[in-house]
Parts: structure tokens; sequence; C-alpha cells
């Protein structure tokens, strides 16, 4: 699987079980793009899925300012893991 597959994948992840900001279809296909490099460095490392929920609340909490982790973080990282498992 290439790169950019991979990348469309996270991205549909983001978007579906994760999405901090909670505006879903009104935000541009990027919205999350920024966050997805380091998505794929973890997951090239072989991360556990608590790591990358780690990554994604700290995300949350330090770009988003949110007070609290919205709990969408789990499900994510778990897909996420999940998908870039599949993929090799």
């Amino acid at each position: 699987m290439s790169n950019e597959d991979r990348t469309q994948i996270i991205r549909a992840i983001l978007f579906e079980d994760w999405d901090p900001v909670g505006f879903g279809p009104l935000l541009p296909a990027d919205e999350y793009d920024a966050y997805i490099p380091g998505i794929m460095q973890l997951l090239e490392k072989h991360c556990t899925t608590e790591q990358l929920e780690t990554h994604l609340v700290k995300i949350e909490k330090e770009r988003f300012g949110a007070a609290q982790a919205s709990g969408k973080a789990s499900v994510a990282a778990k897909n996420l893991v999940a998908s870039w498992s599949a993929s090799r």
C-alpha cells in the first residue's frame, strides 16, 4: 500500500472516529492533515494503541485547548493501529 493510500485511510479515521473539533462534514478535507505525519511516524515505529491514544489526547489538549480528552481518541487509536497492521 502506498503512503498516499495510508494517508487517505488515516484522514478518514481522524474524521470519522476522532474529530476533536466536532464539525465533521463542515470541515475542509485537510483539516487534520497536519497531524498525519506524526501519526504515521508513530505507526511506523510499531506504537501501541495506548501510545497513539496518548498522542491524540495531547493534540486535543495542546492544539484544540480541550480541558479534558474527548474520549474519541481511544477508538481512533485502535482503528489506526488496526488499519496500519492490515496495510502491511
